[in-house]
């Protein structure tokens, strides 16, 4: 969140609300225009357009139009393509391994203009942040089709469920959403039949704003980061506040659920069906489950490969399908998985994060954020050392300055929303957990 950008939605919490819902509104309609409203291009569209049973040559088509656009367009491929050129034409997913190497986070980033298809303007692009599992900021570029094919998927899994992009749902999101009195923890998307809350306001004061809100509009489903659900569980049951409505299902991404969570959400939502949904801002893959299933991974989104870890655990390396502005061939996810004896995903063992609980109660998660838009940063973590003390431990290069610290406590300021001092702090290294990783949040 550059200056600017702080500025903005600093002031968008003190327009009136209608201004509010008419900006939500219309960004909805240039969002839904991209993602849902796009020609995917070929040989996209022919294969998207019958892909009730998965086809191995088609997956092989797919597959050789990403290999041949990287080599001849892409100039990180160019130099690393290790065989003939003439066998693209031929090329199936066996042959992944002797043509390219494993590429990670760090490859990509320390590469990044070399990874950009020389068939595309950079201004043409839309640029994506990730922080990930180790808490280092990532930038990511996808043209407006790679979006489309990434939503192509996700609208899929909707429909599955008896839902579609403008059903009447409910997204809990680290953003800006509301004004800034306690009650003002809303917005709706008129376009898309959406209703907003904002995970940055939870308490004990505001529950009864959001149980009103979601019994006021009753939405089929609710899209959410398991951690931001598991807060409004807590705090509700608490004050005995409940749901007037049964949901149908509820879309949990990007956390790891403990069961214990698992049962207390599906108590309190009345049974509904709990999706797992794993992607990215990679857009290496789309995995998804119902309930304790064993995960569905879309093939003609991506080509996995489980290379042995520790603990009989895999690594989870993968291969986009979708992407052509920035192909990620063989992209190390930097995610471990348990495989059941049919080789299918049983279990992700993602992030599973801290919530902060600030003086005034407000229960914050994911700060990925903070650290969006600022360079030099090779490494993040957000320690609570008190409850009105927060501090923000970065690994940092020599792009970074004083402009970026002061801006990193700006943004963390905004996102706390309570009277907390943050501090700034940059260190050497960030201490890992046995897996490699390590917690992006730690709260007391």
């Amino acid at each position: 969140m550059q200056e600017g950008g702080w500025k903005v939605k600093n002031l968008f919490k003190y327009l009136p609300n209608y201004i509010q819902n008419t900006i939500v509104s219309n960004y909805g309609v240039y969002q839904t225009n991209i993602r849902y409203k796009r020609n995917l291009g070929k040989p996209y569209s022919d294969i998207y357009s019958n892909n009730t049973v998965e086809d191995e040559e088609k997956i092989n088509i797919l597959l050789r139009s990403i290999v041949k656009h990287a080599v001849e367009t892409v100039p990180f491929y160019k130099k690393i393509y290790r065989l003939d050129p003439f066998k693209i034409e031929n090329f199936t997913k066996d042959d992944l391994v002797n043509a390219f190497p494993v590429i990670n986070k760090e490859i990509v980033q320390e590469n990044l203009n070399d990874f950009i298809s020389e068939d595309y303007k950079m201004n043409s692009l839309i640029e994506m942040r990730t922080s990930g599992t180790t808490g280092s900021p990532g930038r990511y570029f996808a043209s407006k089709g790679d979006r489309a094919r990434n939503y192509f998927f996700f609208r899929n899994i909707l429909k599955s469920l008896g839902a579609d992009y403008n059903s009447k749902s409910c997204t809990i999101a680290a953003r800006p959403i509301g004004g800034i009195k306690p009650k003002q923890i809303s917005n709706m998307d008129y376009y898309n039949n959406t209703l907003y809350l904002s995970s940055f306001k939870f308490n004990k004061d505001t529950i009864k704003y959001y149980i009103e809100a979601l019994n006021k509009f009753k939405p089929i489903y609710i899209d959410s980061f398991p951690s931001s659900i598991h807060s409004i569980v807590l705090l509700a049951e608490a004050q005995g506040l409940k749901l007037n409505f049964k949901l149908r299902f509820l879309i949990l991404s990007s956390e790891t659920i403990s069961e214990k969570h698992r049962i207390a959400i599906r108590r309190f939502f009345k049974d509904p069906i709990l999706i797992d949904q794993y992607g990215s801002v990679e857009m290496v893959a789309s995995l998804w489950r119902a309930d304790r299933a064993p995960f569905h991974l879309d093939s003609y989104y991506s080509i996995p490969e489980f290379l042995d870890a520790e603990n009989g655990a895999f690594n989870f390396i993968s291969t986009s399908l979708i992407r052509k502005a920035m192909p990620l061939i063989r992209y190390d996810t930097n995610d471990l998985v348990h495989l059941n004896k049919k080789e299918e995903v049983v279990e992700i063992i993602g992030r599973v994060e801290d919530t902060i609980v600030t003086p005034n109660g407000n229960r914050v998660q994911r700060f990925d954020s903070i650290y969006k838009g600022i360079e030099g940063i090779n490494e993040g973590q957000v320690v609570q050392v008190r409850t009105d003390l927060i501090e923000v431990r970065i690994v940092v290069t020599s792009k970074f300055n004083s402009n970026d610290e002061l801006q990193i406590k700006k943004n963390t300021e905004y996102y706390l929303q309570d009277k907390v001092e943050v501090k700034v702090k940059c260190v050497s290294e960030i201490p890992r957990t046995k897996s490699g990783k390590f917690k992006a949040v730690v709260s007391l």
